[in-house]
């Protein structure tokens, strides 16, 4: 419901159905056939399957393959938008009005945009060593998406399209080790690889096909790392967490400058009468003073923290 962007009330609605099968062929192989079948009244219907293999070399390791597809149907404020703006208490204008609405035509495929779509191919291994107590997932992929809508839909955006394509490859990783009782270390990690461009680039300038990048990967880190330590000292608990970010566009006016913070949660439980009061105090500190996201988008306070009180019963 909105006056401005739908001049009233619009309504969508949607009717999903998903099934999965699991066959094991062999001892070793176990296959996954998905999918799910999607229909609205906005767009149109559509099937969206998944594969997966997976491969024991023994039983706690394994190797598996995946291949998926998705879709992410427009909404409603790009299928059905009605822009207009109602505007009180004019003063001084030529038509002597004291109110007024102003409207924005929208063009383009505003109400006929398809699906963003994505085709999903990972290859990943996982492995858990109980003699060395490490537990471990690596995987590589590669996703190819199309069909996105890369324009800001607001006010000031009367044409819309779904033109452009992303291909994205990259590796993740995770690592948990527990050297010693009550202590474990978790260690995650990513790389990523994104090429950006419009179906039709001959008219794109060098500017324009680096702040399509940009739009497209804003939210992106290039390379992640995450380091967490976690101990249990008798009934108190203790994580420690370093993340360290670095944004695919980079947008710490060249400086080179990564997202860093660093927290630490401490929890306790109590046993008051047969109840459970659960207690914790969290402590966040943002080391670099870097954007993220956007270049105006800066966090003023360095330091967050907060305690929190639970009732178990």
């Amino acid at each position: 419901r909105s006056e401005t962007y739908f001049n009233g009330t619009v309504s969508n609605d949607l009717f999903r159905v998903f099934a999965n099968a699991e066959l094991r062929p062999v001892e070793r192989v176990v296959l996954n056939i998905g999918g799910m079948y999607e229909d609205e009244d906005k767009n149109t219907a559509v099937f969206s399957p998944r594969v997966a293999a997976n491969y024991l070399i023994t039983p706690q390791q394994s190797l598996r393959l995946v291949y998926s597809t998705a879709v992410r149907s427009p909404d409603l404020l790009e299928q059905s938008p009605d822009y207009s703006l109602h505007v009180t208490d004019l003063t001084d204008n030529y038509l002597g009005l004291d109110e007024g609405t102003f409207f924005a035509t929208q063009t383009g495929a505003y109400g006929d945009l398809d699906h963003e779509r994505i085709t999903s191919w990972e290859l990943g291994y996982y492995g858990r060593l109980p003699t060395r107590k490490l537990e471990m997932d690596i995987k590589v992929y590669r996703d190819h998406l199309y069909q996105l809508i890369s324009d800001p839909i607001n006010l000031f955006t009367p044409d819309v399209s779904a033109d452009t394509t992303m291909n994205i490859k990259g590796v993740d990783w995770q690592f948990t080790w527990q050297p010693v009782k009550g202590h474990a270390l978790w260690y995650s990690g990513a790389y990523l690889n994104a090429d950006v461009r419009l179906n039709d680039t001959a008219n794109l300038s060098s500017k324009e096909s680096n702040d399509l990048q940009a739009v497209e990967t804003r939210l992106s880190s290039e390379f992640s790392h995450n380091l967490s330590w976690s101990a249990s000292f008798g009934e108190w608990r203790l994580t420690q967490s370093y993340f360290w970010h670095r944004s695919y566009n980079n947008y710490s006016s060249g400086r080179n400058t990564p997202y860093r913070r660093y927290e630490m949660n401490l929890q306790k439980d109590w046993l008051v009468n047969g109840l459970t009061i659960e207690t914790s105090g969290f402590l966040h500190r943002l080391i670099d003073d870097s954007p993220i996201a956007y270049r105006t988008n800066y966090i003023e306070d360095r330091y967050l923290g907060y305690v929190q009180v639970g009732v178990k019963f």
